[in-house]
């Protein structure tokens, strides 16, 4: 018995089918002349059964081999149907923060037509069979920062429309976004996400960490976007004022300080919050560049020493060239007390632990998020559902219809 069920599984090939067929066939046949039942035939009808034997029998074998392939081919057809290949399956080709440009302007001149949130840019190609599906896309807030800005605003509020909200105060939620992107075989699809925010009025940037993932399907496969940071205006309002120095210092240190954060995520950065960056990195060289500027008075050399100072841990750059002056013989004693007392500074502080965290003055909540939460599930942000608009291309709709 045990040697039947190890050749069971070769009886599953059409030619073994065909094989087995044939075998019965002649066998019953070869059994029933030699028991007698079936009477030996005369010399001259024997050429003609033979011949009618050959011709139908060949007939017979060719349709019980197609037929035998067919439950093959057929067999394994209904296992592909089974596997994601006969159904869409998604590649994510690009996937990019897009903002407008010269979004990143800090002067009170700044352009009105330039407050546009920035886009999520995404493009799928379907390397499956049928329709791809995409039903939603959740997106993971891992970390808010505020670029902090001097300038303090007026008291005119200017309204805004927004096409979705993130919460400035949702680190660490997920925001479900409804979706309905169908994508035909071999076919791409590109469709964006206006990323909006619920900032109040301020003239404070905000630096958004997300991670996006989309599902497809009905089986929920997914796919996932690299972790991205983007810069982002909140609610602009007209600037007032921007002459308090002490200002313009704390907000100088809590950016640098926010720009340790944002470099220890490894996030790739939008091209908006590269300039930001860049900037920030920049305002230590900047700064000394003042210092050793000799256009520059006496007291406008000891401040710029003071900023230095203030800066601390950030300034850590900055101490070859204090030192330099600090030596230098022609350096005026107030100059030189004031650059000690920098260099003191700088080298006394480890990397400051700033709370970075995004505190509303309005009591206005994050999400809040119940026990057993699933990104299925929308998130609830101050009492009221959040969902993202869905939008879709023209070019997307003709590609369906």
């Amino acid at each position: 018995m045990q040697y039947f069920q190890a050749i069971v599984p070769y009886l599953n090939n059409p030619l073994a089918i065909v094989g087995f067929v044939l075998f019965l066939m002649f066998g019953v046949h070869r059994a029933l002349i030699s028991s007698g039942i079936l009477p030996p035939v005369s010399q001259t009808d024997a050429p003609q059964i033979v011949r009618d034997i050959l011709r139908y029998g060949f007939f017979a074998a060719i349709i019980v081999l197609a037929s035998g392939f067919a439950l093959a081919a057929w067999n394994t057809y209904i296992d592909l149907r089974k596997s994601t290949s006969l159904t869409g399956s998604l590649h994510l080709v690009d996937a990019k923060v897009v903002e407008p440009s010269q979004v990143y302007a800090r002067w009170p001149g700044w352009d009105e037509n330039t407050k546009a949130f920035p886009k999520l840019d995404v493009s799928f190609r379907n390397d499956g069979i049928a329709i791809a599906s995409i039903t939603r896309a959740v997106i993971t807030i891992k970390h808010v920062w505020i670029d902090r800005s001097p300038w303090l605003p007026s008291y005119r509020d200017i309204s805004w429309n927004y096409d979705a909200i993130l919460p400035i105060t949702g680190e660490g939620c997920r925001i479900v976004v409804p979706l309905s992107q169908d994508i035909k075989s071999n076919e791409s699809d590109r469709f964006t996400i206006t990323l909006g925010n619920d900032a109040p009025g301020t003239y404070d940037w905000f630096l958004f960490d997300i991670e996006t993932a989309f599902f497809y399907n009905e089986d929920d496969s997914s796919l996932s976007t690299k972790e991205m940071i983007y810069l982002t205006p909140g609610q602009h309002i007209p600037v007032a004022e921007n002459e308090n120095l002490d200002r313009q210092i704390s907000s100088l240190v809590y950016n640098l300080g926010v720009l340790a954060a944002v470099e220890k995520t490894g996030a790739a950065l939008s091209e908006e919050a590269a300039k930001w960056a860049d900037d920030k990195r920049s305002a230590v060289d900047r700064t000394v560049d003042q210092l050793v500027d000799p256009k520059s008075d006496l007291d406008t050399h000891i401040q710029i020493a003071s900023i230095l100072g203030r800066m601390g841990w950030y300034a850590k750059a900055a101490l070859p060239v204090l030192e330099q002056v600090r030596d230098d013989k022609a350096t005026d004693p107030k100059l030189m007390s004031a650059i000690g007392a920098a260099i003191s500074s700088i080298q006394s502080e480890t990397e400051p632990a700033v709370d970075l965290r995004v505190i509303r003055d309005d009591g206005h909540e994050g999400c809040s998020v119940a026990p057993g939460w699933d990104d299925k599930v929308p998130v609830v942000i101050a009492n009221h559902e959040m969902r993202l608009s869905r939008r879709r291309l023209s070019r997307n709709r003709s590609s369906q219809s």
